[in-house]
């Protein structure tokens, strides 16, 4: 008998979720409008009262917040600097970025003074990048509107998180890192260093 119900169970769910798949397939953009609100960002890169009231009450709910990937699209990293000030309002502390842990040190440290991220990720970016996007070392922060909020971030005291892989234009980046930590610099690992930068580079680009 507990065998037979639990098939009924078993049953009804499959039925519950290829049901929910079949509606699924035909949401249209009617189906959504209740759930869709419209709003522009203030000059100064604001959410509207109405709209960060609404995005409050949900934010005050949650212990995580994720972001669709949209590449190359300036209206996220604004809508992503804009976002920045109402999670931190409501004790979110840490910004999990789709790069290496490594590479999110490295954002950490070119942000300590705000006013000179844009400058310092613009020179990271020409020193270790070839031909833009996407052969740059710190991928994803590469527009003049990526570092606004990469600055944000910083002005409020975010810690910087890297989930992601090392991206491969990065390696050169962290090769001179780890070469910078050698107190010992031989002639002889010197050479090896130079001669490793230029495979690293020939490699990747």
């Amino acid at each position: 008998m507990k065998s037979f119900k639990f098939l009924i169970i078993i049953s009804l769910l499959i039925c519950k979720i290829l049901s929910s798949q079949e509606k699924a397939n035909k949401l249209t953009l009617e189906d959504l409008k209740p759930h869709t609100t419209h709003f522009k960002l203030t000059d100064d890169l604001q959410i509207p009262e109405k709209v960060a009231s609404l995005l409050n009450s949900q934010l005050s709910n949650v212990q995580f917040v994720g972001m669709a990937e949209v590449h190359q699209s300036k209206q996220l990293s604004y809508f992503t600097t804009a976002l920045l000030d109402l999670l931190k309002e409501n004790g979110f502390r840490h910004f999990a970025l789709e790069l290496g842990p490594y590479s999110a040190k490295v954002l950490h440290e070119v942000s300590i003074s705000p006013e000179e991220t844009q400058s310092k990720i613009n020179l990271l970016n020409r020193k270790y990048g070839k031909n833009n996007f996407p052969k740059i070392p710190l991928i994803f922060v590469d527009k003049i509107e990526d570092t606004f909020f990469v600055e944000k971030a910083s002005e409020l005291g975010y810690s910087f998180w890297g989930l992601d892989q090392e991206f491969a234009y990065s390696f050169e980046m962290h090769f001179d890192r780890l070469y910078a930590m050698e107190k010992n610099k031989t002639p002889e690992i010197t050479d090896l260093y130079n001669k490793s930068k230029s495979i690293i580079r020939k490699v990747i680009f």
